[in-house]
């Protein structure tokens, strides 16, 4: 049913379809008294005398602050990523030149480029897992400071978990493939005199 009452001084209309509601807000210049239509709505009352309020803008507004949210986490997600990252390469660039001789002497007994770069792929690959679960950790921890601090219901998905597994994973393996590399690549000979 559409219904129209006068409340605050100023007249509005409430329409109901189904669970939608549509506010229409009237001129308090209009008439004090309260009506009920069950037609469409009468002329006199639309369009220079209401400002309409759609649901359905409102729900999009919301959507789109919603979207606008997300790029942003999503952006400082990605430099994140990024800053740890190149914190992990920069550890295991600095672990293959300390081990420069070790990796020699491994080259000399018959280890492979191959065997050399999985070793250094797994340290990297192991050091983003125990970065991710310490994230994990606290991400998990900080959810539960808000929910008993702001009373707000937070969901933590086993999806979000295995992606934040997988992501840490792959961001490990990615960033560890340059030193590794040149780990592998490294001259036996020169490997073991180096001091």
């Amino acid at each position: 049913p559409r219904t129209a009452s006068r409340s605050m001084n100023i007249c509005w209309i409430a329409l109901f379809q189904g669970s939608v509601l549509t506010e229409l807000r009237l001129n308090p210049t209009l008439p004090t008294q309260s009506y009920v239509f069950t037609g469409p709505l009468p002329h006199e009352f639309c369009p220079e005398y209401c400002e309409i309020i759609v649901p359905t803008e409102l729900l999009e507004q919301s959507q789109q602050t919603q979207r606008l949210f997300n790029l942003v986490m999503a952006c400082i997600a990605g430099l994140s990523l990024l800053v740890g990252g190149i914190g992990i390469m920069n550890i295991m660039l600095a672990s293959v030149t300390e081990r420069t001789r070790q990796i020699g002497i491994r080259r000399a007994i018959g280890a492979t480029p191959g065997d050399i770069l999985i070793f250094f792929l797994l340290e990297s690959l192991l050091i983003s897992l125990i970065g991710g679960l310490i994230g994990i950790g606290v991400g998990v921890g900080l959810s539960q400071v808000v929910t008993w601090f702001a009373g707000w219901k937070v969901i933590i998905s086993p999806e979000s978990i295995l992606l934040s597994f997988g992501v840490s994973s792959l961001v490990g393996i990615f960033f560890g493939l340059y030193p590794a590399w040149r780990a592998a690549k490294m001259d036996p000979i020169q490997a073991l005199r180096h001091e």
